[in-house]
């Protein structure tokens, strides 16, 4: 992530905007179970970066009770 950063700054951008549907975590994928973790992990990551990350979940498939979880992991978030 960091390498990510220093290059499109070097290109003369003002950071890096991720976006990622989560639905993958519905499957059954290898790590689909650490998603808690991922996010944990990603939010760290980014944190104090030039970089915006934006994790798309659906609540009609997730579950509220995943989407108020996912709300306080993450320093802002939005919910509809």
């Amino acid at each position: 992530i960091g390498r990510m950063e220093q290059d499109a700054l070097a290109q003369g951008y003002r950071g890096i905007l991720g976006i990622g549907d989560m639905t993958w975590a519905l499957e059954d994928i290898v790590g689909a179970d650490k998603l808690v973790e991922y996010e944990r992990a990603l939010d760290t990551m980014v944190t104090g970066k030039k970089m915006r990350i934006v994790c798309l979940y659906d609540q009609s498939r997730f579950g509220q009770e995943m989407v108020k979880l996912m709300e306080r992991i993450h320093q802002k978030t939005l919910s509809k």
